[in-house]
């Protein structure tokens, strides 16, 4: 009995690397960098990760003819790949009575409608866990649904640069050579190449982004958007044609005794030789930027900090380009901002979360967004 009452027992402490414990107290370890001012990736509040972008120049499989646009963005671990390819598809004339009726409407409805002289990408967004063939998250969903909407409402894509003006392929038959004619060449008062006008207004092109995301740190929809843009810049659509024999082909129908001749359908061809850049609306070009507000919370941090736990000495800081684990899972309160060099905002989305989000915050993180924007554009 005496030998286990005089025994010691030696307590020692549990010291977690750092990795482990910003997923155990996320917040502890936080608040912990921010009382030196600095953040558990050692830069400074107002530091961006520095951004590296190229372009995928060779593409060998059997898409690639189908790839227009492409781009890889890196930024710390995390890596990004945009692909751009496209569709053709038939759109309806607007009828008569609503261009009418657009004439009369007033300014602001005027500017409301003005979203339908612009085009958008469908993106499909992947974010890579090792899942398989698994359905795509909410949060893939929700990326791809804000890119769709934020490039509609940019204005970054007119509808005109997405017409489709194709030609027709002739073939002389005294050489036997063909040679494709489209509508902007010289030889316009060709007989085939009159017969299309009928239909050049109502095709279209449409456009697709597959986005891959690789090693994710911290929010991604401004990373995504990012890269989004840079391939878009680099994208160039194929022209298309279609054979002469195609245009005048007409099919004789018959049903309960009446004749009826409809227009025989035709195959648009595209020519990847030949492309063209896709034209956007420069002024419309702008990047993304995201930003974190945190409360320095006192009773987190050393002894010495604990005497100015009140209230009127809360100190509020702003993290420019969130990221890290601890980072992302402590901050409730954050900033989305998509401007150019000039701070044309073309989308602003702030939640207040726990912390409050003053005028002066607001204002350092669009003039930053400004800078942002332009080291960024120096990159396209």
């Amino acid at each position: 009995m005496n030998s286990i009452e005089n025994s010691v027992i030696d307590v020692k402490p549990l010291v977690f690397p750092k990795d482990v414990l910003a997923r155990i107290s996320p917040d502890l370890i936080l608040q912990r960098y921010l009382s030196l001012n600095l953040r558990p990736s050692i830069r400074s509040f107002d530091e961006f990760r520095d951004i590296s972008v190229s372009n995928i120049d060779d593409i060998e499989n059997e898409f690639a003819d189908n790839v227009l646009g492409t781009n890889i963005l890196k930024c710390g671990k995390t890596i990004i790949i945009t692909t751009i390819t496209a569709s053709i598809i038939k759109e309806e004339n607007q009828d008569e009575t609503f261009e009418r009726y657009y004439e009369d409407i007033s300014g602001v409805e005027r500017r409301r409608n003005k979203v339908s002289e612009y085009g958008s990408v469908y993106p499909v967004v992947e974010i890579e866990r090792g899942r398989g063939n698994a359905p795509p998250s909410d949060e893939e969903m929700n990326i791809g649904q804000k890119l769709h909407d934020n490039i509609l409402h940019s204005g970054l894509i007119s509808k005109k640069s997405l017409k489709v003006d194709y030609g027709v392929r002739i073939t002389d038959l005294e050489t036997n050579k063909s040679k494709i004619i489209y509508p902007e060449e010289d030889e316009i008062n060709d007989v085939p190449i009159l017969q299309l006008n009928h239909y050049q207004k109502n095709l279209k092109y449409v456009l697709h982004a597959k986005i891959t995301v690789f090693s994710r740190t911290g929010p991604l929809f401004d990373l995504c958007w990012n890269s989004l843009t840079y391939a878009l810049q680099n994208t160039k659509l194929p022209k298309a044609f279609i054979d002469e024999k195609a245009v005048s082909l007409k099919t004789i129908i018959r049903s309960r005794g009446k004749t009826t001749e409809l227009r025989e359908n035709f195959n648009i061809i595209c020519d990847t030789n030949t492309r063209v850049p896709l034209q956007l609306n420069k002024e419309n070009i702008a990047y993304a930027s995201n930003y974190g507000i945190v409360d320095l919370d006192y009773d987190l941090i050393d002894t010495e900090y604990e005497e100015k736990n009140n209230d009127n000495d809360k100190k509020t800081v702003l993290l420019a380009d969130i990221n890290t684990e601890s980072e992302e899972e402590y901050i409730n309160s954050s900033i989305s901002i998509i401007t150019n060099k000039y701070g044309n905002l073309k989308n602003i989305i702030v939640l207040g979360g726990t912390s409050k989000i003053s005028m002066e915050i607001l204002k350092k993180s669009i003039s930053l967004s400004k800078i942002r924007a332009h080291d960024l554009e120096s990159k396209a």
